[in-house]
């Protein structure tokens, strides 16, 4: 995989959040560290409009410059095009940094691609996010093996806005290692999103597609749509042996799907993506704790739909292990009832 290098060579204005605007050589990428790169990311590099996302994105996807543990801020609303952009971090070049959205929104013109493409140890935080259609999973397009790292990205208190329609997933979605943790926390779904817009997508969830890592305190108030392994905050787990944990989360929206393995949670306990349902009987379990699901599930044939309790079942039991876990009413409709 990528990760890029920190020898950077080309012109970088990107206003350091110290007040100078010293239209910085991009290789003081590399010289401000340490106190001046602090974790807490007290002083980074401010984004004011997509100009400057443009220059991110140059260096890490042209330039091979991972932006390793370096820190980005919005200072202000920022649309990104249909047409000039392709996410930030390829196949080769993943992007290592760290996004601080400051509560600003973060919009994608109809049919454009998401903000992040290959991601490394990356977080984005704080942010707003709209788009009329979002071409891809809504915030990072690619999800993949990478035995690079053990954290793939930590995405914290990011909103996705009422009217926005997402192709995939809401956030991520695509398949990884299990070692390629995702951590999702404090973020939030509002009612009239629609997750999986075009409805003929499978492993399709809320927030995540395929999962591998944790994610707490969610709330999916919005829609979610797709064929098989369908799921209010998950689709299902990924690579078999990797953690899977969905703790304090609630989805009280409204799910439709015309396939099997469905759930107000998970759609599945471990997917089998590429191999069968059947070809990990001893997977650990997905952990499900302390989450309600009272949403409305909308399924096409109920008797091939395999929820349990709304939360997601397989035909191995063991996969799944709730605690504190619950389903509240309406319960499961097929179409002919609706």
């Amino acid at each position: 995989g990528g990760g890029g290098k920190n020898t950077p060579n080309m012109k970088n204005n990107i206003q350091n959040a110290n007040g100078v605007d010293n239209s910085l050589q991009v290789s003081r990428l590399n010289d401000v560290t340490g106190t001046n790169f602090k974790l807490d990311g007290d002083r980074p590099f401010l984004i004011k409009n997509i100009t400057d996302l443009q220059k991110l994105r140059k260096l890490v996807n042209e330039e091979d410059i991972s932006c390793y543990e370096r820190y980005f801020r919005f200072e202000n609303d920022i649309i990104i095009p249909k047409t000039d952009w392709t996410p930030i971090g390829t196949e080769n070049n993943f992007f290592m940094g760290h996004i601080d959205g400051n509560h600003k929104t973060l919009t994608v013109e109809k049919d454009g691609k998401p903000l992040l493409g290959y991601v490394r140890e990356a977080s984005v935080s704080n942010l707003n996010l709209k788009g009329e259609r979002i071409d891809g999973n809504g915030l990072v397009d690619n999800y993949v093996v990478d035995y690079a790292t053990r954290e793939t990205i930590t995405i914290t208190n990011v909103t996705i806005k009422n009217g926005t329609n997402i192709v995939k997933s809401g956030f991520i979605g695509g398949y990884a290692s299990g070692q390629n943790n995702v951590y999702i926390t404090r973020c939030k779904i509002e009612k009239g999103v629609v997750i999986g817009c075009d409805k003929n997508q499978s492993n399709i969830g809320g927030f995540a597609g395929e999962f591998n890592g944790t994610i707490i305190n969610c709330v999916n108030d919005g829609e979610v749509y797709g064929i098989d392994f369908v799921g209010g905050i998950i689709a299902d787990k990924g690579q078999c042996m990797g953690d899977c944990k969905v703790l304090n989360c609630t989805f009280s929206g409204k799910l439709k799907a015309t396939g099997d393995y469905v759930g107000g949670i998970s759609g599945a306990g471990y997917g089998g993506t590429g191999f069968g349902v059947d070809t990990a009987p001893n997977t650990p379990c997905i952990s499900i704790r302390n989450c309600i699901s009272s949403g409305n599930m909308l399924a096409e044939f109920l008797v091939q739909n395999r929820g349990f309790y709304n939360v997601g079942q397989m035909p191995i039991l063991p996969t799944i292990c709730l605690r504190g876990a619950y389903r509240q009413m309406p319960r499961m409709h097929t179409s002919e009832e609706l």
